[in-house]
C-alpha cells in the first residue's frame, strides 16, 4: 500500500470554547496559524485558527482576546507545562464571528547536536544563480529555500500532506511583523536584528531585503521570481532605517495574497533573501555561484547537474537545530537510476514517476508522499502573440503592434497561429488548434502512459475546476473525435497535414512527462497526418525563447493554481518567461482582476470568464493531470515537508537507520 507517514506526530483536534464577536472593516476570514514554542528538551507545534490585523485611518478599535493552551508532555524525569497567551487587535465596522479551533503536533525532542547524513536523488539540480535578475530558473527561491540555504521574509504555513497553504495568512521568518498601511499603498516589515549569514558575512539588515526585490523587477530583469509578483507590488522597496523595509503598492493595485509570491519556503520558486555587502564584496561573478544564505543549512558545494552539500548550523537565530548534518541531494537525471539507488539504500529520498511507485514502493518497503498541487500536462499553443502592448516591458518593446515578437509568425508554416484582427486566419487558426486537441485520445493516455494514475484534463485550470466541480462548463470537454479534427483542419486548408515541432523536454518526467508528448505525437501523426517531430531537448536550452519570445511550437508544460489564483501573468504580456502566448488586454484586465479582489467566489468567477476565452480559442489545451510524488525508505522516522514539488524541509527529517 502507497501512503504518506508521519508516524512520529500525533494530530489532536481541540475544540475551544473561544468565541468573539467584534466590529471590522472586512468580511470573516479564519485561517490555519501554526506556532513553534520551545523549551528546554522539547518543541511542540501549535495550529490555531486566526483573523487577519488590517490598519485603518482614523480610530482603531482594540478588542483584546486572550486564551491559554495548556498541554502537559510527559518527558523523562520532568514535566513542562506550555502556556500561550494570544492578543488581536482588530479594527471597528462590519461584525466578524470568531471560532478557535486548534490542532496540536506534538514532538518531544532533547537537546541534541546534528548527526549522520542525508542523501537525496533528484531529476534535476540547476547551477545556482545567486542574482535575482540573472536567476530566470529561480534557484535561491527555489532549490535554495527548499533545502534550507536561504529564507524569504515570511514562510508559508505548515499544512498537511496534500492540502495547499493559506493564500493569505503567513507565518514570519526573517520579518517578524508587518502591517499593512490603511490605503493599502505599502507594507513595512520589520526584519529581525540578529540573523546573520553564513561563513562571517555579517548580519542582515533591511538593504539586503530591500536590494533582493527591487533586484528581481528591475529593466531587463529575467528573475523567474520577479516575474511573478503581481503587477501592483512592482513599484519599488525601500528602507526606513537599519531593519525596516517598505513595499510600495500601486494604487488601487494591492493583492490580498501578496505572500505567495513574496514569500520563501513553501512556495516553488519564489523568494529568497541574498546579501548585498557579498555583492559588494565579491564581485559579479564570484557571487553568483558562491551560495552565502541565513538558513538552517549552508552550503558547502553546489555543482549544477551534479549536487549541492549542505551542513547543518548549531547556532541559527531561530534556536531550532536540525537532527540531521549534512545533507546530499544529487542529480539524477534517469528515473532507473534513482529507483535502483533506492532500491540498494544509498538514497533515503527521491523522486519517483507515479507509474512507478507501486513497484518501487513494494521493493524497499518505505512509503510514498505526494508533493505539491497535480499539475495538468497541457500544450502551450505558441507563436499566438496577440497583445497590442506591453507596459511593463523596455520603451523599445512596448508597441508590440510596431515591434511584434519574433515568435508571432502566423504564415501556412505555423497554421495554428491566428494573425490577430484578421477574422479568416484568427478562424483557420482556432479550428487547427481544436483539431489537434480532438485527435488527442486522453484515455488511452491516462491508461498506458500513467498506468491509469492521474485524471483526464481538458483546461489549463483544472485543479481549480475539474470536471464535475460546480464551476466547470460542459463546453470546456474536448472529444475524441478524429473525424471531426480532420474536418476541422479540411476547413482551414490542411487536409494533407502539416510539419509541427513539439517540444517536451525530458529534463523534468516526474512533472512533465514526455512520454505523453510521444503518445500525442503519434495521434497527431495516425489521425491527422501531421508530420511531427518531438523535441526532447533540455529545459534550460529552450526556456529562453520564452523570454525573448521566440517561441513559435508547441510545448507540453503546465502547472496549478489553488482556487482564485490567476495565470494571467503566464498569458499577458510581460518581458519575461510566459507560455508563448499574449492574449489581448480585455481579457488580460479579466485575468489580473485577481490581483486586487478579495473576495474568493469573485476570483473564482473571474478565473471562469478567463478559461472560457482560453478554451474558446483552445490557446493552451489539457491532456491528463500527474501529481509528483516522493518515495522515502522506512527508516524515514519523521519528515515534515512543506507544500511543494520538491523535497525541502531538511531539517525536519529524523533517520533511524
Amino acid at each position: 500500500m502507497i501512503s504518506g507517514i508521519f508516524k512520529p506526530f500525533v494530530w489532536i483536534g481541540v475544540s475551544m470554547a473561544a468565541m468573539a464577536v467584534v466590529f471590522a472593516c472586512g468580511g470573516t476570514e479564519t485561517v490555519t496559524e501554526i506556532v513553534e514554542v520551545e523549551v528546554p528538551g522539547e518543541t511542540i507545534i501549535v495550529e490555531k485558527e486566526v483573523v487577519k490585523t488590517v490598519e485603518v485611518p482614523g480610530e482603531t478599535k482594540e478588542i483584546i482576546v486572550e486564551k491559554e493552551v495548556v498541554k502537559t508532555v510527559e518527558v523523562p524525569g520532568e514535566t513542562v507545562i506550555v502556556k500561550e497567551e494570544v492578543v488581536k487587535s482588530v479594527p471597528k465596522e462590519v461584525v466578524v464571528t470568531e471560532k478557535v479551533t486548534e490542532y496540536i503536533v506534538e514532538e518531544v525532542v532533547r537537546p541534541r547536536e546534528p548527526e549522520g547524513n542525508v542523501y537525496v536523488g533528484s531529476s534535476l539540480i540547476q547551477p545556482l544563480v545567486q542574482l535575482q535578475f540573472k536567476d530566470a530558473n529561480g534557484t535561491v527561491g527555489g532549490p535554495g529555500a527548499d533545502l534550507e540555504i536561504y529564507e524569504g521574509i515570511i514562510r508559508a504555513k505548515l499544512s498537511k500532506p496534500g492540502v495547499p497553504p493559506s493564500q493569505e495568512f503567513y507565518v514570519p521568518d526573517l520579518a517578524s511583523a508587518w502591517s499593512v498601511k490603511y490605503d493599502f499603498s505599502q507594507i513595512t516589515f520589520d526584519i529581525r536584528d540578529d540573523v546573520s549569514w553564513h561563513d562571517g558575512y555579517g548580519n542582515l539588515t533591511a538593504e539586503d531585503v530591500v536590494w533582493t526585490f527591487n533586484d528581481s523587477f528591475r529593466e531587463g530583469s529575467i528573475s523567474n521570481a520577479g516575474e511573478q509578483l503581481s503587477p501592483g507590488h512592482r513599484k519599488g522597496w525601500r528602507t526606513d532605517g537599519t531593519y525596516t523595509a517598505i513595499m510600495e503598492v500601486h494604487e488601487g493595485q494591492f493583492d490580498y495574497t501578496w505572500g505567495v509570491y513574496h514569500g520563501g519556503i513553501g512556495w516553488d520558486s519564489t523568494f529568497g533573501i541574498v546579501c548585498k555587502a557579498c555583492y559588494e564584496q565579491l564581485g559579479e561573478d564570484d557571487f553568483i555561484t558562491t551560495p552565502i544564505g541565513t538558513g538552517k543549512y549552508r552550503a558547502i558545494k553546489w555543482v549544477g547537474h551534479d549536487v549541492v552539500e549542505t551542513e547543518a548550523i548549531s547556532n541559527h537565530w531561530s534556536g531550532q537545530v536540525p537532527y540531521i548534518n549534512k545533507v546530499y541531494n544529487y542529480e539524477m537525471p534517469e528515473q532507473a537510476t534513482r529507483e535502483a539507488a533506492l532500491k540498494t539504500g544509498e538514497l533515503d529520498f527521491a523522486q519517483v514517476p507515479v507509474k512507478r511507485l507501486q513497484d518501487v514502493v513494494g521493493s524497499i518497503g518505505g512509503s510514498a508522499l505526494e508533493m505539491g498541487m497535480p499539475f495538468a500536462q497541457t500544450i502551450y499553443m505558441s507563436g499566438n502573440y496577440w497583445a497590442e502592448a506591453c507596459p511593463s516591458c523596455s520603451d523599445e518593446e512596448q508597441d508590440l503592434v510596431a515591434n511584434p515578437r519574433p515568435g508571432y509568425t502566423p504564415d501556412s508554416d505555423h497554421p495554428w497561429i491566428g494573425r490577430y484582427g484578421d477574422d479568416e486566419s484568427m478562424e483557420n487558426a482556432r479550428k487547427v488548434r481544436w483539431a489537434m486537441s480532438m485527435a488527442i485520445d486522453r484515455e488511452k493516455i491516462l491508461a498506458n502512459v500513467l498506468g491509469g494514475f492521474g485524471q483526464i484534463a481538458y483546461t489549463a485550470m483544472h485543479t481549480q475546476f475539474p470536471p464535475g466541480d460546480k464551476y466547470f462548463q460542459d463546453e470546456w470537454i474536448v472529444p475524441f473525435d478524429p473525424e471531426l479534427a480532420r474536418q476541422y483542419l479540411a476547413e482551414a486548408g490542411y487536409s494533407d497535414g502539416f510539419d509541427v515541432v513539439f517540444w517536451a523536454t525530458a529534463s523534468v518526467p516526474e512533472v512533465w512527462d514526455p512520454e505523453i508528448a510521444d503518445a500525442v505525437g503519434e495521434m497527431w501523426q495516425e489521425h491527422l497526418n501531421l508530420n511531427v517531430t518531438v523535441d526532447h531537448s533540455p529545459y534550460a536550452s529552450r526556456r529562453p525563447e520564452t523570454v525573448t519570445k521566440h517561441m513559435n511550437v508547441p510545448w507540453l508544460h503546465g502547472w496549478g493554481r489553488p482556487p482564485g489564483g490567476s495565470k494571467a501573468a503566464f498569458f499577458c504580456p510581460t518581458p519575461g518567461h510566459l507560455g508563448g502566448v499574449e492574449m489581448p488586454k480585455e481579457i488580460c484586465d479579466v485575468g489580473y482582476r485577481n490581483d486586487t479582489e478579495p473576495d474568493l467566489t469573485t476570483r473564482i468567477l473571474n478565473n471562469v470568464e478567463f478559461q472560457n476565452y482560453m478554451q474558446h480559442w483552445h490557446l493552451n489545451p489539457a491532456i491528463v493531470t500527474m501529481s509528483g510524488y516522493w518515495v522515502q525508505q522506512p527508516w524515514v522516522k519523521q519528515w515534515h515537508p512543506y507544500f511543494g514539488s520538491y523535497f525541502n524541509n531538511p531539517s525536519s527529517v529524523i533517520i533511524e537507520r
